[in-house]
């Protein structure tokens, strides 16, 4: 019984604490730490803490985000899909929010492929579809 009282307090420290990096950081920045947690561990399973804090940081990107963000906002598209969490049904509006931005973004990113994704013939086809889409609509 101590054993498991020791082990659920540290639970709760340690998700307590997680909690508390995320709480002063800008909305792209929590985006950020979340999206390379989530490809160092590479698990489709993903905290529900992250979830709530990637969707939180996602619709607020939503109403305000630089062109800059627009690079890392792609590979969350592309790339962060944990179970149960509709990444691009937020990613997407702000894509949309500016298309001719997003387009030049996506432009960049057809261009200089991570060297894994040469590496592994990544063809990105996806993001192809996508940049088809916002031209189109």
């Amino acid at each position: 019984m101590k054993i498991y009282l020791t082990f659920f307090l540290f639970l709760t420290a340690l998700c307590s604490f997680s909690q508390g990096q995320l709480k002063d950081k800008s909305p792209i920045q929590v985006v950020n730490k979340i999206f390379n947690e989530y490809k160092t561990n590479y698990e489709g399973v993903e905290s529900t803490e992250n979830k709530v804090a990637m969707k939180k940081a996602l619709l607020a990107l939503q109403v305000s985000y630089k062109e800059s963000d627009l690079q890392l906002l792609i590979n969350v598209w592309l790339y962060y899909d944990p179970t149960d969490f509709p990444t691009r049904e937020f990613v997407e509006p702000i894509f949309y929010k500016n298309k001719k931005m997003t387009l030049k973004a996506i432009d960049y990113r057809l261009a200089h492929k991570l060297s894994w994704e040469i590496k592994l013939g990544v063809d990105l086809n996806e993001l192809k579809t996508l940049q088809t889409t916002l031209t189109k609509n």
